[in-house]
């Protein structure tokens, strides 16, 4: 069996000559500058306002390189590209891993990096009445629930065609942040309907644990109550992926 380390090294090449660290910082310059621009024409504080604008840009960002970077890196693990490693004698399981950490390392980097050069952006500008520390826990949450999504979206990526299976992690990505979680309507439908779906929310990661704003300042709760639910989600839903793919056909 090929070590996981090559694995892991070769994946975040892939990744680096796929461009995406410059994309990555277009995206921060485009966004400081313009969560300002916007911050300047509105009647609150410009830094309030900046401040809200990035951390909402840097969750966007975050949720959109996970799946994206997510479905190059695993993808191809149900394509031809991969029978040489195959006949090497690496099997399903280490390739399957060592790509998704690659794409994991890069994604949680990068998720933590877009905060954090905001923080620094802005106090380079002089915004220095913000409250800095919505961005510094965002440092902390962002790279969580991208890696998270990551391996949901990996789930997905090894049980349906590529096309659907990133339609799928937006839908689940999107249906996690809304405002009134489907789950709930659990509580309005009555009888056993209601019950289960009920219920079913449960099944499934608390997204507002991720939320930056929902954390004032550094605690016992920000740093192991998120860190928790996405060391036990990831291994559930990484040992899904590979109980699929040791079956699936290639």
């Amino acid at each position: 069996m090929r070590r996981l380390g090559p694995l892991v090294r070769q994946g975040v090449l892939e990744i680096i000559r796929a461009k995406v660290p410059t994309v990555f910082l277009a995206f921060l310059v485009i966004l400081a500058w313009g969560s300002l621009f916007l911050g300047s024409l509105t009647f609150e504080s410009k830094a309030a306002v900046a401040v809200d604008l990035g951390i909402t840009g840097t969750g966007f960002f975050a949720g959109i390189l996970s799946i994206l970077v997510t479905a190059e890196m695993l993808g191809r693990l149900v394509r031809p590209a991969v029978y040489p490693l195959l006949a090497e004698g690496t099997s399903r399981s280490a390739l399957l891993l060592g790509r998704w950490a690659a794409a994991a390392l890069c994604i949680a980097l990068f998720s933590a990096l877009a905060p954090a050069a905001l923080l620094a952006a802005f106090r380079f500008l002089g915004l220095r009445s913000f409250n800095q520390s919505d961005l510094i826990s965002a440092i902390v949450l962002l790279p969580q629930e991208a890696v998270l999504l990551s391996a949901v979206a990996t789930f997905l990526l090894v049980l349906l065609p590529r096309a659907p299976a990133v339609a799928a992690s937006f839908a689940y990505w999107a249906m996690a942040h809304l405002h009134y979680h489907p789950f709930r309507y659990g509580r309005i439908v009555k009888g056993t309907i209601g019950w289960v779906i009920y219920f079913a929310g449960y099944l499934f990661p608390d997204s507002e644990m991720y939320n930056p704003r929902l954390h004032s300042s550094f605690s016992l709760h920000l740093l192991f109550a998120p860190f928790l639910q996405t060391l036990i989600y990831v291994i559930v839903f990484l040992f899904l992926a590979h109980s699929r793919y040791a079956r699936r056909d290639l």
